[in-house]
């Protein structure tokens, strides 16, 4: 019986002038110890993560911004589908922000 070993494709090393680019300025920023300049937060997630923690600020929005756009999928989903459980969100003291399931009565 043979097996067939996976090989990667090798690298030729070109990228493009823009990848280049960018590559370069993240280098720049990382050895100066910046940051990565953040963009406004989508009001429609401002809006929905309102529903929930009404007095939520955008920076705290802006950290746990993957669970809440999840949040938000998933609760269309389930509407959707017509599913007896909702996802929700909980926020932790230091402002992180968890899903878990709910049985909707």
């Amino acid at each position: 019986m043979q097996r067939h070993v996976y090989e990667a494709p090798s690298f030729t090393g070109h990228m493009s002038r823009a990848a280049a680019q960018l590559l370069r300025e993240a280098k720049t920023r990382i050895r100066d110890g910046r940051t990565m300049e953040h963009r406004p937060v989508n009001p429609n997630v401002m809006q929905f993560v309102r529903q929930f923690f009404p007095e939520i600020s955008e920076n705290t929005v802006r950290r746990s911004q993957l669970e809440i756009m999840n949040c938000m999928s998933e609760q269309q989903k389930e509407a959707a589908a017509g599913s007896p459980y909702r996802t929700c969100m909980a926020m932790k003291d230091n402002g992180m922000i968890t899903l878990f399931m709910r049985k909707v009565i």
